[in-house]
């Protein structure tokens, strides 16, 4: 069963609303629109794979856990894919890389255009995984739960046109490393291998708690890593229908001038924006500013029909935005 479910990371969520709030002139967009393609390409590689785990993810003896993230000696260490169950651990780095991947000891690279012969370099998948696999055995001895003895790990290559380069000279990273569709046979084969060490259903399932319980939520700021400053950011109602910022009020609605999409309250996307790019919080008067809403009044009075958890006193009151950043 799915404990922890796929969902867009925080990373693929923020550089998207900074792409809807960057003016299409800004010097840093196009990094910004690279890096977010990577990101989401590394999602929709995850997300392809729920295919090939249909048939484990409804089977009650396996708890299932997607983007696993984890603290151990001060660090964060993340797992793509996590599966347990009395006799067995999982771990499954996922690479939505194309083409041909050349696997040699050490190294990952990809040829990324046959003409120019140009070689792209990544961090060896391999020893990421057994980098996790040593980083998650060592958190359950930190905190003396209970495992089981058999540990296994791998790495899956979700793009559908990617294939290991034969003179690949680390043989045995074809019993590790393999395509999509090659994923339930290797669960199950993991799955029945003897065991020496396994832990009762309660253990499981506090094992299970645990990893829930001190899962760690990214605090990436991302205006700071590409150096852009909020007053660079547009301003305004974005329109949930095509994104355009920003919207205008006609009467008692706002208006897209783009696509005509008309709403009396259209703030959610907006909100979520301010709460990935800005903070966590927001006062009526940052509201207004961010929305563009002249009244303070009419803004304290949206803000009002939301319901917002509240901090302090009406003067100088907070409202928490964590409901449009944990999803």
């Amino acid at each position: 069963m799915i404990v922890k479910s796929l969902k867009p990371p925080q990373t693929v969520r923020k550089l998207k609303a900074l792409l809807n709030r960057l003016p299409l002139t800004h010097p840093k967009r196009f990094k910004i629109e690279v890096d977010h393609g990577s990101f989401y390409s590394g999602y929709l590689g995850e997300k392809s794979l729920l295919y090939f785990l249909r048939s484990f993810s409804y089977r009650k003896d396996l708890y299932i856990f997607h983007n696993v993230r984890l603290i151990q000696y001060g660090y964060t260490f993340e797992i793509d894919l996590l599966i347990i169950s009395t006799k067995n651990i999982i771990l499954i780095e996922i690479k939505n890389t194309q083409g041909k991947l050349s696997l040699r000891r050490n190294q990952f690279s990809r040829e990324k255009m046959k003409e120019t012969l140009e070689i792209e370099v990544f961090k060896e998948p391999v020893l990421q995984v057994k980098s996790q696999k040593k980083d998650f055995i060592s958190w359950m001895q930190r905190l003396n739960i209970p495992y089981p003895s058999n540990i296994d790990h791998f790495v899956v290559l979700t793009h559908k046109t990617a294939f290991i380069e034969p003179a690949s000279d680390n043989k045995e990273i074809f019993e590790y490393v393999f395509r999509s569709e090659n994923l339930p046979f290797k669960l199950e084969e993991s799955l029945k291998k003897p065991y020496h060490k396994e832990i009762s259903k309660f253990q499981l399932k506090n094992l299970s708690n645990k990893i829930m319980e001190n899962q760690s939520e990214s605090n990436w700021d991302v205006l700071k890593n590409y150096n852009v400053h909020p007053s660079e950011l547009k301003k305004g109602i974005r329109c949930p229908g095509c994104s355009m910022v920003p919207m205008i009020r006609i009467k008692s609605k706002w208006l897209c001038r783009r696509c005509k999409y008309k709403s009396m309250y259209p703030l959610e996307q907006s909100l979520e924006d301010y709460a990935l790019l800005v903070g966590n919080t927001i006062t009526t008067e940052r509201f207004a500013e961010f929305m563009l809403i002249e009244s303070l009044d009419r803004a304290y009075r949206y803000l009002s029909k939301l319901g917002l958890e509240k901090t302090n006193a009406k003067k100088n009151r907070k409202y928490s935005l964590n409901r449009y950043i944990v999803k």
